[in-house]
């Protein structure tokens, strides 16, 4: 933060008014020991102010974009089991945008898919500053439009679409478009829509989280050759009343998504929004007609819908925020900059580096690798050079190796008084022995700290090692590892090994319980694995 609000002193004050995106994303649940911070990451749901034995298997995530100068920036994360609760969500989201505006920027939006953590399109917040005094600060909720089409679509894949526009009823239906991609596809090389496939129009083949696939099916194109075909019946005389409900919301996509400053390729309303934008007038005639909306499944029965609403709601904080962004003296903004493609784009570079559903523990480095390569791109925008394409991997090594002295003489000899039969065939070259062979007072130590350890149940606490080695401290003399050629903590250092190679071997032994490779035995006490086993069985598939 302290970085980011030394960039903000750059802005001007209009550059610095800003959204907060937020959305969450899916991962698998493990385990793994970070011994650089002292914590086993992936079983703690760690919600910012408290952290409980629950594995973790979704990820919520902020970030801040600018409304009027393009940028974004990742602020927080936390993990959670499930959905985020809508009070936790609350408070989560009152506290980044506190933290946010003690940086210089200007929160005017919160923009997030349809889990909403507020009932209106407008609200405010109430914020310290420095200086002790309170602020209300006007926040506009808005819901991420290219969601919104999707969902859309995925309702009236299995239901009918009735709307109301110029006092007559009318009656959108899938299977229309389903009529025409056959009328079409008859002649392979002369087809009318060439971009529409099977996985734009047949329900067993559309990709219900693809948004393009729906964006592509409600445009002016498709609209305009369904009405041509069904005026002259050869198709479904009512596929009218589709092409009408897909050229809406072609025009209402649009206008909430515009990106360009000028009319291109006839596209009006896909411009940025002025006090006199056209957009106003569209926006006005649509909740009217999304008020009419409702959708009715096959049985005849009303469907109730939250998106409608939420189209509704999303419109009139556009209109808010446009009015509250004119009352800061910014004429114009591109509604593009209000969706949360910035933030899918991180979730998408997560799964890239790692793999499509990643653990807490890898979606941890992934967000590093992420901001990293972000902060060492081969061009800073603003930058005064050139663009260079030489390598930057000789300077991560110059910056994170060192030259470090190891000795190659050992301190002390062997003292082994034991037949160890076992080690000595685990041996690869018995000649020149690499095994360590432990005596008997060193061996029931160690059998002795790990039943200690066992019985304590912190997997969630921080600073887990230290506990744990300062537990083992008072509860053993540890006299017989002193030697007086080491270190004089070389007591506590032994106690640390052992502590790191338990925990490594515990997170082990908790993911393939809940990957399913092994099953936990049953006169198994561990809370955790006894944890691990009702997840893998409550989330395993069902085999038929």
């Amino acid at each position: 933060m302290d970085v980011l609000k030394e960039n903000v002193k750059k802005l001007k004050p209009a550059e610095r008014y800003c959204s907060i995106l937020f959305d969450e994303m899916c991962l698998s649940s493990g385990l793994n020991y970070n011994s650089s911070v002292d914590i086993i990451e992936g079983l703690i749901v760690d919600s910012g102010t408290h952290r409980n034995q629950n594995f973790g298997d979704h990820v919520l995530v902020f970030m801040v974009r600018g409304i009027k100068k393009k940028f974004k920036q990742p602020i927080s994360y936390t993990f959670c089991q499930g959905a985020t609760n809508q009070y936790e969500l609350v408070r989560q989201l009152k506290e980044v945008i506190g933290e946010i505006h003690k940086t210089g920027l200007t929160v005017v939006a919160t923009i997030c898919d349809q889990g909403r953590p507020n009932e209106d399109d407008f609200y405010e917040i109430e914020v310290r500053r420095e200086n002790g005094n309170v602020e209300r600060l006007p926040i506009v909720h808005l819901f991420d439009v290219p969601h919104l089409m999707k969902c859309t679509r995925n309702n009236l894949l299995t239901k009918n679409l009735h709307f109301v526009t110029e006092n007559t009823p009318k009656v959108a239906k899938w299977d229309h478009l389903v009529e025409l991609y056959q009328a079409d596809s008859k002649i392979e090389d002369c087809k009318m829509l060439p971009r529409l496939t099977d996985c734009h129009v047949m329900p067993d083949k559309i990709p219900k989280m693809k948004v393009r696939y729906s964006t592509q099916v409600f445009s002016q194109r498709v609209s305009a050759i369904m009405s041509f075909l069904a005026s002259k019946s050869v198709i479904d005389p009512e596929a009218a009343h589709t092409a009408e409900l897909f050229l809406f919301f072609d025009k209402l996509f649009d206008s909430l998504n515009g990106s360009f400053h000028k009319v291109i390729e006839g596209k009006i309303y896909r411009t940025a929004v002025t006090k006199k934008s056209i957009q106003h007038t569209l926006w006005n005639d649509s909740i009217k007609v999304l008020s009419t909306m409702k959708f009715v499944g096959k049985n005849g029965k009303p469907v109730k819908v939250p998106t409608l609403t939420n189209w509704i709601t999303t419109i009139k904080g556009f209109q808010t925020l446009s009015k509250l962004l004119d009352s800061k003296g910014i004429k114009s903004f591109l509604p593009r900059h209000c969706n949360q493609d910035s933030l899918e784009s991180l979730f998408g570079g997560a799964r890239s580096v790692s793999c499509q559903n990643p653990t807490c523990s890898i979606f941890i480095s992934s967000y590093k690798t992420l901001l990293l390569n972000n902060l060492v791109s081969t061009h800073s925008p603003g930058s005064n050079c050139e663009e260079f394409t030489e390598s930057s991997l000789l300077t991560y090594k110059n910056l994170f190796s060192f030259n470090q002295e190891n000795p190659t003489q050992p301190l002390c000899g062997s003292n082994t008084s034991r037949d160890f039969d076992l080690l000595k065939a685990r041996e690869y070259n018995p000649s020149r022995p690499s095994l360590k062979y432990p005596n008997t007072n060193f061996r029931v130590l160690v059998h002795n700290i790990i039943d200690l350890i066992n019985k304590c149940s912190i997997s969630h606490h921080p600073n887990i090692k230290s506990f744990l080695v300062n537990k083992i401290m008072i509860n053993f003399d540890l006299n017989i590892l002193h030697c007086s050629k080491h270190d004089q903590n070389i007591e506590e250092q032994i106690a640390g090994c052992i502590v790191k190679l338990f925990l490594n071997h515990w997170c082990t032994e908790i993911n393939r319980i809940l990957s399913g490779k092994i099953q936990m035995r049953y006169n198994d006490n561990d809370p955790i694995k006894q944890l691990a086993n009702i997840w893998r069985s409550k989330h395993s598939k069902k085999k038929r």
